[in-house]
């Protein structure tokens, strides 16, 4: 791969987090140069990183009211862009200032030739968080172009309206995949995605899902298998190479012997 300065500002930026959170050069003996804040520096970066066409998606809501307001690509615009209404359709909006939860302005009236600003009653949401993000790039065991790439690749936003985003109640706890944050936290705050095929990917989902429980289960019958009881009390599982179990090897009394249930049981202290 070619040298990438986008990828080499974030290389940059990861490494100077993990360095007191600051990038520190030395131009020579006596001159020293110092970025500060650079977690903040990368979140802001990541936001402004212009993502792949097929990593853009719409809500319905949002994608209606838009083709009431506007003839043009709702994908052209974003944050701070002049939205002028050109269609004869009547249509009333609800305008938010910043990051308040309720609007500002209610039911406002939008007449041909008027505007506002895309930010006011549109958002861009990201599907998975900036944060998660920079959690997966921060857990990487290298920086390299192709492993900061796969991480980046994982970024998706959808254009719903304010009122929308406000609805979303999980904003940190998100996964990475971003189908499961479509098929569960926006369906849970009643978000539909236009175009989203919903009844595949919740058969694919489910499937995946089905799938790691069953190697899971291979896994715990394989520990299992080269688990015994322990001969003495017979309550604790114990490796095939153990004599005795923790308790039976530290304790001298006899113990009370009961009906051992599970493998994933406790470690019975007897008396």
């Amino acid at each position: 791969m070619q040298q990438s300065r986008i990828l080499d500002i974030i290389i940059n930026l990861l490494s100077g987090i993990k360095s007191n959170n600051s990038i520190i050069e030395s131009i020579d003996n006596d001159t020293q140069m110092k970025l500060k804040g650079n977690s903040y520096i990368l979140n802001q970066a990541l936001r402004q990183y212009v993502l792949p066409k097929n990593h853009y998606f719409v809500s319905e809501k949002a994608f209606e009211l838009w083709t009431k307001i506007s003839t043009d690509d709702i994908f052209n615009y974003e944050y701070q862009n002049k939205v002028v209404k050109n269609t004869d359709d009547f249509v009333m909006i609800d305008k938010y200032k910043g990051g308040e939860k309720n609007p500002r302005q209610k039911d406002v009236p939008l007449q041909k030739g008027q505007s506002f600003i895309y930010k006011d009653v549109f958002t861009d949401e990201h599907i998975v968080t900036v944060s998660n993000i920079i959690d997966e790039l921060l857990k990487l065991p290298s920086y390299t172009y192709s492993s900061i790439a796969s991480v980046l690749d994982k970024m998706y936003i959808c254009k719903m309206l304010k009122s929308e985003d406000r609805s979303i109640k999980n904003r940190i706890n998100r996964s990475t995949n971003y189908k499961e944050v479509i098929l569960e936290d926006y369906l849970n705050a009643g978000i539909k995605v236009k175009d989203f095929d919903y009844h595949t990917e919740l058969k694919n989902l489910l499937a995946i899902t089905h799938a790691e429980l069953d190697k899971l289960n291979e896994e715990e019958k394989k520990i299992n298998s080269k688990m015994k009881l322990c001969p003495k009390c017979e309550l604790n599982w114990i490796k095939e190479t153990d004599k005795y179990c923790e308790v039976c090897s530290s304790n001298q009394s006899e113990p009370k012997k009961q009906q051992p249930s599970h493998i994933a049981r406790p470690l019975l202290f007897h008396t």
